[in-house]
């Protein structure tokens, strides 16, 4: 196996290549900001025991590739390569983007501004849509510090990206929930089980318009590799088993072979891997979609097909859809809402001194963990105020009155790590006495894992 790059650098010039050209909504500081540059920077050579490298027991600039990331801060902040302009010697002159111009929502400044600073750094890959950070060298550049590393994959796993595909694609009117399905050309569509072509399901949509109105992100019915399938596959479609050529694939199945695929073709370069159900079913199946989960006791179907039920009822969610697929006899939950997407968020609600006694701060998925309350008081209340944040079960569970003053301006945290339990949704409350109260503003911050 060779050894992963990761090569010290310094960014000597940045310059403005792209605004962004949508509207974030009227008066964001994001709007119209920069979120590409041209890059020149000087290389240091990472040296190694691998043979295969272009320059053998060398990486270098040679080695640099489109879709490598840039860290040069110690807050998480990562620039995706997406063009390798030109390599001389030790210099490199790159176009690197704000990856989902998470950088320029992150500036703590509150100017929107994302633009790669003028600094050292380090430039790592992306394997298996994981970033790779080691080995680190020894020293590290003077702008990063050893918890660089965790921020980044903490970044990760904030934006999904090992596990969720975010895709930009004008007017492609899709909704979060819906199933998609992959054409020839590489456009993503509804899946439709009654036009061929756009009725293999490739994954379920979960988020809408970010980081752009054009964007949207999924969550693929296999595990995302990269590797090519061959030729004759078409992107979006199948590939089968061939039976007559051991370890060889086929774009359809082979006679008096199996009929389940083990794979599907993103594109050229990236491939689907499914399990042994074939992930989104056969070519002799069909999505069904239903009102709710009781409806599935109705249906009489082949085994691989495939349910998107609108309402999964409990445990999963009551009002919360999910997907399942017929296998062995029996309706096997393959996905729920709360899987579906990034169950790590934060929720923001201002309280007034004028609130009502209950507030409903957010609705949780199962095992879900509470990591932080954060209470910042920006307009004292009157003495005799009160606040506790918890639940129904217990209304102290994740901050208690006396862990927050709100006759005092001030910010007031806790750190509960409380895991709630998987049979049911859950729903964190803000309990409030106004007492003799005539002012008072608080925001109120719930984050959970």
């Amino acid at each position: 196996m060779r050894p992963a790059k990761i090569l010290p650098i310094e960014i000597t010039s940045t310059s403005t290549k792209t605004n962004w050209g949508e509207s974030d909504g009227s008066g964001w500081i994001s709007n119209q900001m920069p979120y590409q540059w041209d890059v020149i920077m000087t290389v240091t050579n990472q040296t190694h025991s691998w043979g295969g490298s272009t320059t053998p027991y060398i990486y270098d600039g040679s080695d640099i590739n489109v879709g490598d990331y840039i860290a040069t801060q110690a807050k998480g902040r990562v620039y995706k390569v997406i063009e390798v302009t030109s390599i001389a010697g030790a210099m490199a002159t790159l176009v690197v983007e704000d990856d989902l111009r998470l950088n320029t929502f992150l500036d703590d400044t509150q100017a929107g501004d994302g633009s790669m600073p003028t600094e050292m750094g380090l430039l790592f890959e992306v394997s298996n849509n994981k970033p790779i950070l080691f080995p680190l060298p020894e020293p590290l550049p003077n702008t990063i510090n050893y918890e660089f590393a965790s921020q980044i994959q903490t970044r990760w796993d904030y934006t999904d990206q090992g596990r969720t595909i975010y895709v930009d694609q004008n007017n492609h009117g899709l909704a979060v929930g819906q199933v998609v399905a992959l054409d020839t050309n590489g456009v993503y569509k509804k899946l439709d089980t009654g036009t061929a072509g756009d009725d293999i399901l490739i994954g379920a949509v979960n988020s809408i318009g970010d980081p752009g109105a054009t964007w949207f992100s999924y969550v693929p019915v296999g595990v995302r590799s990269n590797f090519a399938l061959p030729a004759g596959i078409r992107i979006g479609g199948y590939a089968y088993v061939d039976h007559n050529s051991p370890g060889d694939l086929l774009a359809s199945p082979a006679p008096n072979g199996s009929s389940i695929p083990v794979a599907i073709k993103l594109s050229t370069t990236e491939t689907l891997l499914l399990d042994d159900t074939g992930g989104g079913g056969s070519d002799s199946s069909k999505v069904y979609v239903l009102a709710s989960a009781d409806d599935l006791a109705t249906l009489t179907v082949a085994e691989g097909t495939m349910a998107y039920v609108a309402d999964s009822r409990a445990p999963q969610g009551i009002g919360e859809y999910a997907l399942y697929i017929y296998a062995d006899s029996a309706w096997t939950l393959l996905s729920t809402e709360d899987s579906v997407k990034s169950d790590a968020r934060s929720y923001l609600t201002t309280l007034l001194h004028t609130g009502g006694q209950t507030t409903s701060l957010a609705q949780i998925g199962h095992g879900c963990r509470v990591v932080n309350v954060n209470v910042e008081v920006t307009e004292a209340f009157a003495l005799d105020a009160q606040l506790r944040i918890g639940d129904v079960n217990d209304m102290d569970r994740l901050m208690a009155d006396s862990e927050c003053d709100l006759n005092a301006v001030g910010t007031y945290e806790t750190s509960p790590n409380y895991i709630y339990d998987t049979t049911q949704e859950h729903i964190i409350e803000a309990r409030y006495v106004a007492g003799s109260s005539t002012a008072g503003t608080a925001k109120i911050t719930i984050t959970y894992v």
